[in-house]
């Protein structure tokens, strides 16, 4: 008998029940991207400014740099964050040295893996917008194939896994990973706009110069990306059990 994927209520209380479980947890990574979050904003603020002018020519590469290693610890938490969540869904014992070890690893296969897809999706959206959605949807997951299957480093072995999982159930799965982003980030999203929203027509009834509108605006900016942030492991939590949920209920091929 063919099993059903669970629903979204499923998923959005198991996210959850790993979410609030390990909250303490999450908070600590997320203080770590939001440092780096921070020493961009305060590299804008020193050498940059709030008109996007550069103070001097020379900036540019420090800039770069600073860039391209935010990047690639972005990366590493990334993969860190995924094999973390996913021992915590299975309820496996972990080391985070461990897994920060074997994260560090799998920076250049999973970089590999993830500009596949954006080319993929990328070229899709080019072409025609509905093709680019399908992509999307097919390859969504293929980054989770790199970090968690052991065999499957390869980028075009990780496209084409993501793709058998979701073949067949392809709505059903758009429906699962669209429905529980909006539950948690939609919200935020709304009251976001609305609080720099009311910054705005204040600042302009006061004719505010464009300085003053960067040094008081940024901090709501920062609130509001902190709460995003926080909210991105618990919507990471959602995507792991679904991607397991998919794995569980595929059908087997009969060869």
């Amino acid at each position: 008998m063919e099993q059903n994927l669970f629903s979204v209520k499923q998923i959005i209380i198991k996210g959850w029940e790993i979410y609030s479980k390990n909250f303490r947890l999450f908070i600590k990574l997320v203080l770590i991207l939001l440092a780096g979050d921070m020493v961009l904003l305060i590299f804008q603020s020193i050498f940059i400014g709030p008109n996007g002018d550069f103070t001097s020519g020379l900036i540019i590469i420090p800039l770069i740099l600073l860039i391209l290693i935010l990047c690639f610890l972005y990366l590493w938490f990334s993969i860190f964050a995924i094999k973390l969540i996913d021992t915590l869904y299975k309820n496996q014992p972990f080391n985070l040295k461990q897994l920060l070890h074997e994260s560090l690893r799998k920076v250049p296969s999973f970089f590999w893996v993830e500009f596949l897809t954006g080319l993929v999706v990328g070229l899709g959206l080019i072409l025609l917008i509905i093709p680019g959605i399908i992509f999307m949807v097919w390859y969504y997951f293929s980054s989770y194939v790199n970090v968690l299957e052991v065999n499957k480093n390869n980028g075009l072995e990780a496209l084409t896994s993501s793709k058998e999982l979701v073949k067949g159930r392809w709505f059903k799965t758009l429906w699962r990973l669209i429905a529980p982003y909006l539950a948690i980030y939609l919200p935020v999203t709304i009251l976001e706009l609305i609080v720099v929203g009311i910054l705005y027509v204040i600042l302009s009834a006061l004719n505010a110069d464009e300085n003053l509108y960067f040094y008081i605006v940024t901090p709501f900016n920062i609130i509001f990306n902190f709460v995003g942030l926080c909210l991105l492991p618990l919507y990471l939590s959602f995507t792991i059990i679904l991607y397991n949920n998919l794995k569980e209920t595929k059908k087997p091929i009969i060869q």
